[in-house]
């Protein structure tokens, strides 16, 4: 009866089983701005006297939205031990605080910065030694330099928030926007393989010092709910549905443009979430007979054998209404019901919604606006806005429509709406390139302003059509038409002028102070006629000079010279030197062709995550101009270049 007494204490306590854990929501609605009065807390009992110099400390998160720093935990003392135990990720590197001493400085720990991922963290240390697990995966393992590392448990617990000071001193921009669960603290060392399989939700030991699952926290403002011990290890299926009419292959097309895949359930779940999700779109949706959306399923290569349009495997689950499939092979496609979550098959040439299955690996980048690094341009598809599925980035900022095709791009931590534009067709979204009105002042724009931005999930190794499809970058410009809108070969030109730039006057040399260097050369094609009575020859060759123009810059520059070809209008437009001839019998010389080449000598520029155009941008020292101009030509004794 005693063992059976004590195993029931393990199962179940605080009425949650061994398999399940409290999962608290801190801050989790992403539209507004961060905020101090939400928080889990725990107070340790101020007359505790314990010191712990080997302890281990473990807690699981799910970040949903990034701020400036996203605290992981926090435990002070003291005032001036604000930092006695401490753990906080910024953008894709982790830092920790052990007795109030940053020992990652320096060390650059890179995490996974992913949104909508659990992952579990763990801190163990037996001075003065200490160890760094992320997902069961040893990150760093070092060696403390302070005496001792007692810390006393008299202390405040904050998950989420960063203390400034004892109990207090948080920082809005400073907390934690997602989901945590696990907090566990053991005063002992936990084993490597124990962590591994806390990690991996195949163990769910609780600490004896404090346990989130069974102590009771402070949670102003904060949800909390028992959740299966299984679902902190399984990245749930995510979809976006789309309240537009396709028909399969343009429902396809588009989700490909969104770097995700036409979508069909694989589980009941997943299946009836779908069916719930679509309900707010029934008057878009719900035009015709019982359809409502159209699924990634298809017989068409086997009647009767229901595969995944994406991958053509075997369809594990399906939800067929009663007497469905029922329509032999007129009907190879699938479609979600309005009614239940259950199937039908339906022509593949009929228009339905649809829906397009992402995942955390899926992300969009916003190019056009001022932002320091690049995680900050970085957007999902995340819920609806006003009926329709709406961008939100990683920092706050969103793009979402607000009727009629007008689409608005918000600053949602300050409540700003920074721009807006109206699309030419009201169903579309601003995918691709898009050129936005300016309402407020922000980065370099002012109120008024036309501003280009591109919204893709293309990243900087590949170039942006205007629809937002990706291409390679390196096929940009190269007289094929590789988007399928056939952008990639708009815009080619070469050049990128300065403001401030002057044809008129000779670029200088290899500093300011420095003349140009031209370097000629001559090369003769051929003897047209030898005249002995006369004593002249008339011959054809071309010349060619090399300079460095150091007042420009240029784009999307070829390997191969002859695919680098200035325009008439480009040649115009800039510094060419002039060829005089002396000498000329009876003023016979012909120009016959002429153009000016620009030749690669050096490494284009890293690639600038901010450019909408996505353009490979060249500097000045790495590009030489060639001109190349054919003559005919009768001499008397010397040339003379200028």
């Amino acid at each position: 009866m005693l063992m059976l007494f004590i195993r029931s204490l393990r199962v179940r306590r605080r009425g949650i089983a061994y398999d399940e854990s409290i999962m608290y929501g801190i801050q989790t609605d992403v539209l507004k701005p961060g905020t101090t009065e939400e928080y889990v807390r725990y107070a340790f009992p101020l007359n505790n006297t314990t010191l712990l110099s080997s302890f281990t400390v473990c807690i699981r998160t799910k970040i949903i939205q990034y701020r400036e720093v996203v605290p992981i935990f926090s435990y002070a003392f003291s005032d001036r031990a604000d930092n006695a135990l401490m753990m906080f990720q910024s953008r894709a590197q982790l830092d920790y605080y052990i007795n109030d001493q940053k020992v990652s400085s320096g060390l650059n720990l890179r995490l996974d910065d992913r949104l909508f991922v659990w992952h579990l963290y763990c801190m163990v240390i037996t001075h003065p030694a200490y160890w760094i697990y992320v997902d069961g995966k040893l990150l760093k393992e070092d060696r403390l330099t302070t005496p001792s590392t007692d810390i006393p448990l008299n202390g405040t617990l904050y998950i989420g928030q960063e203390q400034d000071r004892y109990d207090g001193g948080t920082d809005p921009d400073q907390t934690l926007s997602g989901f945590a669960a696990q907090f566990n603290f053991w005063d002992y060392v936990l084993e490597e393989r124990t962590i591994k399989n806390l990690a991996g939700c195949l163990e769910n030991l609780r600490g004896n010092v404090l346990s989130s699952d069974f102590a009771t926290f402070d949670q102003p403002g904060v949800t909390s709910e028992i959740v299966p011990l299984q679902s902190l290890c399984t990245e749930e299926p995510m979809f976006v549905v789309f309240p537009l009419r396709r028909q399969v292959t343009g429902a396809r097309i588009f989700c490909g443009i969104l770097d995700g895949m036409f979508f069909v359930p694989e589980d009941e779940k997943t299946n009836n979430r779908l069916h719930e999700e679509t309900n707010m779109f029934a008057e878009v949706c719900d035009f015709k007979s019982y359809r409502r959306l159209l699924l990634a399923g298809t017989d068409e290569e086997q009647e009767g054998v229901w595969v995944n349009f994406n991958t053509g495997k075997r369809l594990e689950f399906t939800s067929w209404f009663d007497g469905e499939p029922n329509n032999g092979k007129n009907d190879n496609c699938v479609v979600l019901r309005n009614d239940l979550p259950q199937w039908g098959d339906i022509n593949c040439e009929y228009s339905n919604c649809f829906s397009c299955g992402m995942s955390s690996k899926n992300y969009f980048f916003i190019r056009g606006l001022c932002k320091p690094d690049e995680h900050r341009i970085r957007f999902i598809m995340d819920g609806y806005v006003n009926d329709r599925p709406y961008f939100r980035g990683y920092y706050g900022m969103a793009i979402f429509n607000v009727g009629e095709g007008t689409w608005v791009f918000k600053d949602t931590m300050a409540n700003l709406t920074l721009a807006t534009m109206t699309m030419e067709q009201p169903e579309e979204y601003p995918l691709g390139r898009t050129v936005w009105d300016v309402l407020e002042p922000f980065c370099d724009f002012a109120v008024g302003d036309k501003l280009r931005l591109g919204l893709s999930p293309c990243t900087i190794e590949e170039f942006m059509c205007s629809d937002g499809s990706c291409v390679p970058r390196n096929v940009r410009c190269n007289l094929r038409e590789d988007c399928v809108d056939g952008s990639d070969e708009n815009d080619c030109g070469i050049v990128l002028f300065s403001g401030r730039y002057a044809s008129h006057r000779p670029p200088p040399g290899r500093t300011y102070r420095e003349v140009l260097y031209i370097q000629p050369h001559v090369h003769i094609v051929r003897f047209s006629k030898i005249d002995d009575i006369n004593l002249a020859f008339y011959m054809e060759f071309e010349v060619h000079l090399t300079w460095t123009d150091r007042n420009l810059k240029f784009k999307n520059i070829k390997e191969e010279e002859d695919k680098n070809k200035l325009s008439t209008e480009e040649v115009d437009s800039i510094w060419t030197p002039e060829i005089e001839f002396l000498n000329v019998n009876d003023g016979l010389l012909k120009k016959l062709k002429s153009n000016v080449y620009a030749r690669q000598t050096g490494e284009a520029e890293p690639p600038d995550f901010n450019d909408a155009m996505m353009e490979t941008v060249y500097l000045p020292n790495n590009v030489a101009l060639v001109s190349k101009t054919f003559y005919s030509h009768s001499p008397a004794t010397s040339t003379l270049f200028s």
